[in-house]
């Protein structure tokens, strides 16, 4: 797949919007001053997007979708070439995971001790094996609970694409679907309510979340074998997709305190946020949208650093965020404090995301293409000495 700029930027402005969310649920003071305010006679909310910021992590799973989708488009998937491709996505995860662990282990004993340490929580942080996974532990790093249903895509998706050469686009998505759509059915029917709060962590569980991936897997479907390209309806379709994404966001304001008692908008809340974005990913990708000011926008390096270190942003803003109230417990109150302290996590996360990203991330994968690349070698060359003497 050719390098797309415009995927970092998109990549970049999801870990920031997961960054500012995080930042306003932990310092809520700026937020709470500045929710509601008028304009052109009537109040508006102009912090919404920090509000569904959560939102970055629907991104990152229709990105993912996309992206390894088409990385793997035209790619023969044997044993040989579906090792490869896990051993390229594991090394994506773990060492960066593995980095931090000792680092938040230590500062956390720093800071305030650690009275509850034991080794079987700590395995299963390094391996990832996280809560509510059966046996799984609780996290260290609240924003860990994405990784296992990532590491779990990435084992379905070469057979997902096998499915697909086989049975087609169309089938394989009304099979994820029905997939998603069965475990959160049974999810939610055996809830003992009333509401599913103590539900929600299950309900995101691979089989609930598969089919934001599984959108991003068919925008890679419409972008590498269709011609649905209608020149110079880009900015109309890109209206149209913003008008609607925003209708659906103010039905989530409206439900915001009932969505959780409410089994049906529960169930369809993640796919169709999913829809909404792979729609407006669908349009943002289309050849007449190139030159577009967003695009540049979404090209630029600035955007384009920032999609670099995403996953370094995603890992550390979180354990920031959490440490700085016990470094300074008096330095956040107020409205100019909550100001103060977004501006600190940006200091101190996006020099850790940079250091991750050299220093860990990508060396990693250096190492790893290196070794692939090795062991490619010798069998190579035995095939051509075999076909010498043929």
């Amino acid at each position: 797949m050719a390098f797309n700029p415009i995927l970092h930027g998109l990549r970049g402005i999801a870990a920031l919007l997961v960054l500012l969310y995080h930042w306003k649920e932990t310092f809520p003071a700026f937020a709470g001053t500045y929710r509601q305010l008028p304009f052109l006679g009537t109040q508006w909310n102009f912090l919404l997007p920090i509000d569904f910021g959560w939102m970055g992590v629907h991104w990152f799973f229709v990105l993912s979708g996309y992206l390894l989708a088409s990385n793997i488009w035209n790619q023969p998937l044997g044993t040989q070439s579906i090792m490869r491709f896990w051993a390229r996505r594991f090394c994506r995860i773990y060492p960066a995971i593995w980095v931090q662990t000792p680092i938040l282990l230590a500062a956390t004993y720093a800071l305030v001790g650690l009275p509850d340490f034991d080794w079987h929580r700590l395995i299963g942080n390094l391996l990832l094996w996280l809560g509510p996974y059966p046996g799984g532990v609780s996290a260290y790093n609240g924003v860990w609970w994405t990784l296992p249903i990532e590491l779990g895509f990435y084992l379905v998706l070469p057979f997902l694409m096998l499915l697909y050469r086989r049975i087609g686009w169309l089938s394989t998505l009304l099979l994820v679907v029905a997939i998603t759509a069965g475990w959160k059915a049974w999810v939610i029917s055996t809830n003992p309510g009333p509401g599913y709060h103590a539900s929600l962590g299950i309900l995101r569980l691979l089989p609930g979340s598969l089919s934001l991936f599984m959108l991003g897997f068919f925008v890679s479907h419409v972008q590498h074998k269709t011609t649905l390209q209608t020149r110079g309806s880009g900015r109309w379709l890109l209206a149209i997709a913003l008008l609607a994404f925003y209708g659906w966001i103010q039905l989530l304001v409206a439900h915001h305190k009932t969505i959780a008692y409410e089994p049906v908008l529960l169930a369809i809340s993640d796919p169709a946020v999913g829809v909404f974005i792979a729609a407006l990913l669908a349009v943002l990708l289309r050849p007449d949208m190139a030159n577009t000011w967003l695009n540049r926008l979404l090209s630029s390096r600035p955007l384009h650093w920032l999609g670099e270190f995403s996953y370094g942003i995603y890992l550390w803003h979180f354990p920031v965020l959490r440490f700085m109230p016990k470094l300074f417990p008096h330095a956040w109150s107020g409205m100019e404090g909550s100001a103060f302290a977004l501006l600190v996590c940006l200091v101190v996360t996006m020099p850790l995301a940079a250091l991750s990203f050299f220093l860990v991330e990508r060396p990693a994968l250096a190492w790893l293409a290196r070794r692939q690349a090795a062991r490619k070698t010798p069998m190579h060359h035995g095939v051509e000495k075999h076909e010498s003497h043929a």
